[in-house]
């Protein structure tokens, strides 16, 4: 009612929530804030799809984006003992902002681990295998809790998955969705 009323008026409307999807459903343009800071504006897509800190990449987004600690080290990250190939691309960013041999904060979205096959242009998968922990049909989807290593991951899959509580199954990382933040600052890696 709120969208179809703003373009009958057809008038700048600036609209004040605390629930992120109405944010991302409604706006043009997103301002988010935290204790007074902006800490990011730009549009419903470019906030999700490039999140400037850790701050916006928690609040946008159901369920909130995972973030791990990792080690870069020259062609992959290492999480949890477990090596990660990156793409070309992500090499050259980590060591161009001076990452290599570092660590940083990786994020990744629960609807960008899978638990099928990714085809990717650079050929690269990033797999592991998981236990389940709680498997949450939602109708089309389900949200799947599971670990790597101490952190817990959020998966959001094709609710085709039948996998109960206990289960070990393969997961698979969409390398070209994961993002790279500052573990100090919490700022993106740009």
């Amino acid at each position: 009612e709120i969208i179809r009323l703003h373009k009958h008026l057809n008038t700048t409307t600036i609209y004040v929530t605390h629930d992120q999807t109405e944010a991302l459903t409604m706006a043009n343009r997103i301002v988010i804030l935290n204790r007074g800071k902006i800490m990011q504006v730009g549009t419903p897509k470019e906030v999700y799809d490039k999140p400037e800190n850790i701050f916006v990449a928690g609040f946008i987004g159901s369920p909130s984006m995972n973030i791990l600690d990792a080690y870069f080290n020259e062609d992959h990250i290492i999480i949890e003992e477990q090596k990660f190939p990156i793409t070309p691309s992500q090499i050259r960013l980590l060591k161009e902002k001076g990452y290599e041999h570092k660590n940083i904060k990786m994020g990744i979205r629960p609807e960008h681990i899978k638990d099928e096959p990714i085809y990717t242009e650079s050929g690269i998968t990033n797999t592991f295998e998981a236990e389940v922990k709680v498997n949450e049909l939602l109708g089309s989807e389900s949200i799947i809790y599971t670990n790597l290593g101490d952190y817990e991951l959020v998966a959001k899959v094709n609710s085709r998955n039948q996998s109960n509580s206990g289960d070990t199954i393969k997961f698979i990382f969409d390398i070209n969705k994961i993002h790279f933040f500052n573990p100090e600052t919490g700022d993106r890696i740009k």
